[in-house]
């Protein structure tokens, strides 16, 4: 195996853990050598458990590969493999790996690991060594072992490469991590955080305007297609910290507004139809302007590719034109494009809606967030239909469902159970102001009745909230809850379920990254800065973007580095109560 010595040697980026690198130095690259993989550090995610766990992925947003943990490739998904009608699913594709780079069967003293400053995945056992990583923005990987060589999946060929070649690569890494959270006072945080923002980061290929998938190209759940996650909980998470790929989720919104009119066409040939009739009245909208109707599963040609009743979650227009408003207050969308977009979701919005007194309106027969729930006014897509509404019926309200002590989900609202947060969307992510008023007592009834089986995100939403209203190691407890049940896999792969690995899961993640960003950090996007801002950067379209800082007790500090807004780069460093803003130079 000195060719294996050599690719380490020659490549430090390469290198292994710690524990492996002690091991080497004692043993060499002896076929028998021992080689330990369990002092993993807060950049390095080990096992040496070949029976158990689901296989890693690596992914860079043009191809996602399932590695199993002989270091064989178990599934193979590429972002232009869908079908073309249909339900446009993604397609896992015939999995193919050069027979003269396949690993010989397991022997003793076995490990993988995932090094996460160089996205490469190492599997060893007795002499055996072996390296992958993805080429970012290739169908490509990258196989060292005797020698480094990519393996083309497309071409379905293998070439030898040189060390420009992994320099190259290297130095993609180096830029790479130099935007990264860091939290000091709480490792098994720091490692989670960090292994969220490799896997979501890594989800989306810049160059590819295309969004991500709730499972992005982990698997074929949920068929590959783009639904309000892509919008609501992932690009919050990457507009600050890596634009250029939260630009690829707003792209592709854009890039089919064409089709989202066709479907307003559909739906009005239809008779306007919704979950429960059909609408019996609603606004004209301008003549000039085009009404637009996003679909609630969105796949390549951006039609409504889900069959059954999800299809009246109407609040995903009103979700998509929200992403789109945060893009355009960022730079990170064409204004003529994104104002567009903004008028056409309202005037579908008007024409939705029903009128029930001169300056009051209605949306009936919805499915709510809370998918557990089909009828009337369901308060967080009301308040997307007047948000962006009134820019056709100014001064206009939808109707607000509520009860004596405050808002509720919907019309009729029984309190019972929620598959998922709905409310409470209302003071988080909308920052309704009067919503936000009553966040304290509506986090009191809402949270709790969220099911203990439901997706990672409510949790996260809760923590944001908590943080916000000053209650942060109370917010930190629902953090926790937030990843640690869905990150047992020693690779932090973020599971759906609890205890279930259905993994990788961008909406969780992202959730949780924003319980950092606009929750623990306090950062805020809003018309005006948070009350007791300790700095404040003014945006586009009359949007401001502040701090105010709510770190639980357990961290000692917080920084953020490579936030970046307008084309400048910045450090946030948090210490308790105090935020500083310090400019990057490069």
């Amino acid at each position: 195996m000195i060719g294996a010595c050599a690719v380490f040697l020659k490549h430090p980026n390469l290198w292994p853990s710690a524990s492996a690198l002690c091991a080497f130095a004692l043993f060499g690259c002896q076929p028998q050598s021992k080689v330990p993989v369990k002092a993993a550090g807060p950049w390095v995610l080990e096992t040496t458990d070949m029976s158990t766990g689901p296989d890693a992925i690596l992914w860079n947003g043009v191809i996602g590969v399932r590695a199993s943990r002989q270091g064989l490739i178990s599934e193979l998904y590429d972002i232009n493999e869908y079908e073309q009608s249909g339900e446009e699913k993604l397609k896992s594709i015939p999995t193919w790996f050069p027979p003269e780079l396949t690993p010989p069967a397991a022997g003793q003293n076995y490990g993988q690991s995932l090094d996460l400053r160089t996205g490469t995945l190492y599997t060893h056992w007795n002499g055996f060594r072996q390296t992958w990583r993805l080429v970012p923005g290739e169908p490509q990987l990258l196989v060292g072992g005797e020698g480094d060589r990519v393996v083309d999946f497309r071409a379905k060929s293998v070439k030898d490469v040189d060390q420009d070649f992994v320099k190259r690569l290297d130095d993609y890494w180096a830029d790479f991590w130099e935007t990264d959270i860091e939290i000091e006072g709480d490792p098994e945080a720091q490692r989670a955080i960090r292994a969220m923002l490799y896997y979501l980061r890594t989800s989306i290929d810049p160059g590819q305007n295309r969004s991500v998938a709730p499972m992005g190209l982990s698997s074929t759940t949920y068929f590959g297609h783009v639904f309000w996650d892509a919008d609501i909980w992932v690009f919050p998470a990457l507009m600050l910290l890596d634009p250029e790929r939260a630009r690829s989720i707003t792209n592709y919104r854009l890039a089919l507004a064409d089709q989202a009119h066709k479907n307003y066409l559909q739906w009005k040939s239809a008779g306007r139809p919704t979950a429960t009739g059909k609408v019996k009245s609603g606004g004209n909208p301008r003549p000039n302007i085009r009404p637009l109707k996003f679909p609630w599963e969105s796949s390549v040609t951006g039609k409504e590719t889900v069959p059954g009743p999800s299809r009246f979650q109407e609040h995903i227009s009103g979700s998509v034109a929200f992403a789109v408003e945060q893009a355009l207050a960022l730079g990170l969308a064409p204004e003529e494009e994104a104002r567009a977009l903004l008028e056409g979701v309202g005037a579908y919005y008007v024409e939705r809606s029903e009128q029930i007194s001169p300056a009051l309106f209605e949306l009936r027969g919805t499915m709510s967030p809370d998918e557990y729930h089909t009828g009337d006014n369901d308060l967080y897509t009301n308040l997307l239909a007047e948000r962006f509404g009134r820019k056709e019926l100014f001064k206009n309200s939808w109707s607000r469902p509520k009860d004596e002590i405050s808002y509720l989900t919907y019309d009729n609202d029984g309190l019972r159970a929620y598959k998922q947060a709905a409310a409470v969307l209302a003071i988080y992510p909308l920052q309704d102001s009067r919503a936000e008023e009553q966040a304290e007592v509506m986090i009191e009834r809402f949270a709790p009745k969220v099911i203990k089986n439901g997706p990672a995100m409510s949790e996260s939403i809760h923590a944001l909230i908590l943080a916000r209203l000053g209650k942060s190691d109370e917010a930190y407890e629902y953090f926790t809850k937030s990843w640690k049940p869905f990150m047992t896999d020693p690779f932090l792969q973020f599971s759906e379920k609890r205890h279930r690995p259905i993994t990788y899961f961008t909406t969780g993640a992202g959730g949780c990254l924003q319980s950092v960003l606009f929750g623990f950090a306090g950062l805020r996007l809003d018309d005006v800065a948070v009350k007791g801002a300790q700095w404040e950067i003014e945006l586009n379209d009359r949007k401001v973007l502040s701090c105010k800082p709510n770190l639980p007790s357990k961290w000692k500090s917080l920084k953020i580095r490579g936030l970046k807004v307008l084309g400048k780069r910045y450090t946030v460093s948090i210490v308790g109560d105090k935020a500083e803003l310090i400019p990057e130079v490069k």
